[in-house]
């Protein structure tokens, strides 16, 4: 067989369609006010979190849950544990590239790599500077917010000092802006409001990023915020997590031989007051996603049934579940050394059951390798632990 000439990289881009490639590999794409949004497949979330911008070409892919960015290289890679090279050919590139070809590769990798660093930076600085300006929890919105959810501060002697009150400035995203314009003019603020705080840290203990939870009255009690999307209407969610917060963690208590983990601040505060009022010491902490909790997946998971479609180019192709195998390159959080047991607090609330039992399997399986006694304790069939807890005595359903 001939060798095929070779080919810019560029030019492999300019031939590939991203939303047909991202459909094709698995992700359910739905179109809203011309924008294609779906469950991200780098991290488990409930709420589509996952954006493909077709314009301007060549297109490129957003995750404003996990961060993940980039264009159909980068697509490929990351989703397949692929280099560039076998990413390039993937997508029907050159076989063989000159080394000139090569040169220019290497030299856009570096500069995307100094760019991200530099992103990085100025997202933890941004996290610092919110953290710094907050002021203690006690007495403020932050407490009534939690005893709102039924959360037994007393029962954990008061609002961990991780958690903070500030005045917070929720930035909206402008799509109809350049992607290339100042992030000034591409993020407009909707409101500024009280915010609960929490730091999370790096496995070393340092500063990684911050969670916030946006405030406000509504009926007489606090809560999170509702703020509404410009320009379809819809609410946005009332959380953020800003700089890093793969592989960190929002530490509750400190650290025990017994670790439990759970998403969300309000489910994990939950499980810590019901162990306090059981005279169990048990550290908890909270990690912000089931995708933290989990770590990456390697490859596709299993196919999804009733969803075989056959394309119009004769191609039968299959949404798929979440992977259970996990990703050594993406390990997410990774226990401090001295745990020697890990206790999952499982969410019960998914709407794809099997999906969340085949993340749960993953984590599991990547805590056991560690050396950990991994285990889950999942709340009540639709509920999360905080869900359990507001509940009035003696009701189970």
């Amino acid at each position: 067989m001939m060798p095929r000439e070779p080919i810019d990289a560029r030019a492999v881009l300019d031939l590939v369609d991203l939303a047909d490639l991202v459909r094709k590999r698995g992700v359910v794409l739905k179109e809203r006010s011309g924008k294609l949004s779906g469950c991200c497949p780098f991290h488990q979330e409930k709420t589509p979190s996952f954006y493909v911008f077709k314009h301007p070409r060549p297109g490129h892919f957003h995750c404003f849950g996990c961060g993940v960015h980039g264009d159909a290289i980068a697509f490929v890679r990351r989703l397949d544990g692929i280099g560039f090279l076998d990413a390039v050919e993937q997508l029907g590139g050159p076989q063989r590239l000159t080394e000139a070809d090569r040169q220019r590769i290497r030299r856009q990798e570096a500069e995307a790599e100094r760019r991200r660093a530099a992103s990085q930076r100025a997202k933890l600085e941004n996290a610092a500077e919110i953290y710094v300006a907050a002021g203690p929890a006690e007495g403020s919105p932050v407490e009534a917010y939690l005893r709102g959810r039924g959360i037994d501060l007393d029962a954990i002697g008061g609002i961990p000092g991780v958690l903070r009150c500030g005045q917070v400035a929720y930035h909206w995203l402008d799509e109809r802006t350049d992607p290339r314009a100042p992030r000034a003019e591409r993020y407009v603020v909707l409101a500024t409001l009280p915010a609960m705080v929490a730091v999370i840290q790096e496995p070393n203990g340092s500063m990684a990023g911050v969670h916030v939870t946006w405030l406000e009255p509504i009926d007489g009690r606090w809560t999170k915020a509702e703020l509404a999307d410009p320009i379809t209407g819809e609410i946005l969610s009332a959380k953020k997590m800003l700089g890093r917060s793969f592989g960190g963690a929002i530490r509750l208590t400190l650290l025990g031989p017994t670790l439990r983990a759970g998403e969300g601040i309000e489910t994990s505060l939950s499980v810590l007051a019901a162990l306090r009022r059981a005279g169990r010491g048990d550290a908890v902490w909270a990690l912000g996603s089931r995708g933290n909790l989990a770590g990456g997946g390697m490859g596709l998971g299993p196919k999804k049934p009733g969803t075989r479609e056959v394309t119009p180019g004769g191609r039968v192709r299959w949404q798929r579940r979440q992977s259970p195998i996990p990703d050594p390159a993406r390990p997410g959080f990774v226990p401090p050394p001295g745990v020697t047991r890990f206790i999952w607090l499982g969410d019960n609330d998914d709407k794809d059951p099997e999906d969340g039992r085949l993340v749960v399997e993953r984590g599991l399986a990547r805590y056991r390798a560690l050396g950990i006694d991994a285990s889950v304790a999942w709340a009540a069939p639709g509920s999360d632990f905080n869900d359990m807890a507001r509940k009035p005595p003696g009701e189970t359903e």
